[in-house]
Order: C-alpha cells, then sequence, then structure tokens
C-alpha cells in the first residue's frame, strides 16, 4: 500500500457514514466520492469518526461498493476493519471483493492483545483478502517496537497510523523501520516534522471539504499564518464537545454539499452554535479556493 509514487505525501480523508432512514444512504456517498476522485484524495472509510461501532456488516458492505463504484478503479478506497478477527476477516474479505485498495484495522477494544496475538489478527484479515494493511496506533493500543517486531513478520502488514509519537520518536521509527514500513501522521495541523521526518500520508477531517487547504498547509504555502488558523480551528472544532466528532465531521461536509448529519448512539449531535461554527469555518475556507 506504498502511497505515491511521485514522492508527495498522501493524503488520506476519513469519511463520516452517512446514514439515511433505511440505512447508508448512497447517493450522498456517490457524490462525496466525485469530489474525493475530482481532488485526488484517498478516501478512509468505517474509522472511528465512520462510527465503525454503530455500522452493521450489511451496512458496510453497501457503503464500500458504494464507494468502490462512486470513486472507480484509481484505488483510492481504504476500509477499516475490526472487532474480533472473525469479523474484521469477513469484512476485510468484502472490501477485497469490492475492490478497495487496501485495509485500516482498527484498534481493538475492551482487549490488549500480546504483539504475537496481534500480529496473527493482522495475518489473518491480509490473508484472507489479498489486501495491504495498515495498523492504528493509539491510547487503545500503541504500537511499540515490541508490536513492530512481530508485526514485520507478516506480508501483507504495511504502516502505523501513529498518533502517539512524538516528531523526535516517529523520526526514529522511520529511522529504524522506514524501509518496510509506512508510517502515517494524524491531522495536517501538526504534520510538518513529521513528513519531515518520512511521514507518507497525513489523515485528515479537513480534506472531506477541502483538499487543497490541507495540501497547501503541507506544502508551507500560506505565508500570512491566516490558513494555518483556519486548520487548527477546523481540528480544534472536532474536539470542542465531547462525543460530537462525527457529528463535526459530517457538519463540514453538508455546509457544502447534500449530507445528512444524523449520527447514532452513544455518538452525541454537536450544539446548534457549534454546527454554526462548524458550517461558517468551512464557508471561509472554501472561499479561498473559488475561481
Amino acid at each position: 500500500m506504498r502511497a505515491s509514487t511521485t514522492g508527495e505525501v498522501e493524503l488520506v480523508a476519513f469519511m463520516p457514514t452517512p446514514f439515511g432512514e433505511t440505512g447508508i444512504d448512497e447517493d450522498a456517498v456517490a457524490l462525496q466520492m466525485r469530489h474525493y476522485g475530482a481532488t485526488g484524495t484517498t478516501v478512509g472509510l468505517l474509522g472511528g469518526m465512520g462510527e465503525f461501532y454503530a455500522v452493521s456488516h450489511d451496512e458496510a458492505d453497501r457503503l464500500i461498493r458504494a464507494s468502490v463504484d462512486g470513486i472507480g478503479t484509481d484505488g483510492r478506497v481504504l476500509a477499516a476493519v475490526g472487532f474480533a478477527t472473525r469479523e474484521a476477516v469477513r469484512l476485510a474479505e468484502t472490501a477485497s471483493d469490492a475492490g478497495c485498495r487496501g485495509l485500516v484495522v482498527n484498534p481493538p477494544y475492551y482487549v490488549h492483545p500480546s504483539p504475537r496475538a496481534y500480529a496473527e489478527h493482522v495475518r489473518a484479515v491480509t490473508e484472507a483478502s489479498g489486501l495491504d494493511a495498515v495498523v492504528y496506533s493509539s491510547s487503545h493500543l500503541a504500537i511499540d517496537d515490541s508490536y513492530l517486531d512481530a508485526l514485520v513478520t507478516v506480508d501483507g502488514f504495511r504502516g502505523v497510523k501513529d498518533e502517539l509519537s512524538s516528531p523526535d520518536e516517529f523520526a526514529q521509527r522511520v529511522l529504524r523501520w522506514g524501509d518496510r514500513v509506512d508510517f502515517w501522521a494524524v491531522g495536517e495541523h501538526t504534520a510538518a516534522p513529521y513528513v519531515a521526518a518520512g511521514a507518507t500520508a497525513v489523515t485528515s477531517a479537513l480534506a472531506n471539504v477541502c483538499p487543497e487547504a490541507s495540501r497547501e498547509h503541507l506544502a508551507g504555502g500560506d505565508t500570512t499564518g491566516d490558513l494555518a488558523r483556519l486548520v487548527h480551528d477546523s481540528v480544534r472544532l472536532l474536539g470542542a464537545e465531547p462525543g460530537t466528532s462525527a457529528s463535526v465531521a459530517k457538519e463540514m461536509i453538508a455546509a457544502v454539499r447534500p449530507w445528512p448529519t444524523s449520527v447514532r448512539g452513544p455518538q452525541a449531535v454537536a450544539s446548534d452554535s457549534l454546527r454554526s461554527e462548524v458550517r461558517e469555518l468551512v464557508r471561509t475556507v472554501t472561499d479561498r479556493y473559488r475561481r
């Protein structure tokens, strides 16, 4: 799952899941996929922002297939998998059958597997699907060197989405493992030192609506600091009210195109004032790139 053949850092937008009255709103998915296709943005499905925990397997199947159908065959769809190994394998097989490029392995919950057990979990989903996988290093399971020692024995293990390491720690990992492992930075607002250290991809919520802003910020093209403030605000708003990050991400998209904003419990709906602030921010950001 090497991110780029051009040396550029890949931008990965983790999409919130659009829930309609009868499940997945496939019309909204198709419209959003045209945005990703037109802007050359990779999309991640069924992460935490995508309310993975609240989506049935049948709904995940519909979401994955509608996404691949909507964006075309240029390999820009990544599907997150998780829960127990059996369920993760089943979803990974669906992703492979639909035509996804690769997998992101969500962190386990209520269990802290040993490095060997976690490597076998990753081996099972990659061998069953034939897809490479990036694992998510988070507070639920920190992927340290003991885990990397086990994971690199798995042929389909490709990388780590790392939200925990400091820039110095990240650089040390890239130096040790970079010939074998892709390392992803989380969020463009703090990505610069991670990109300098060798990150191959950066994840983003803002890229769901304006990847141009994410790329300009990553490239250091903001000479006034105005864009940096907007990018940081986009991340701040995601955490402004506890348990509303998916709601905020949906409001971001709804500010620019039709998108259902309902969420499923225990995720909460953002307050009216926060929703208004989100939409105003998105309008301000996107206005910068109107021709």
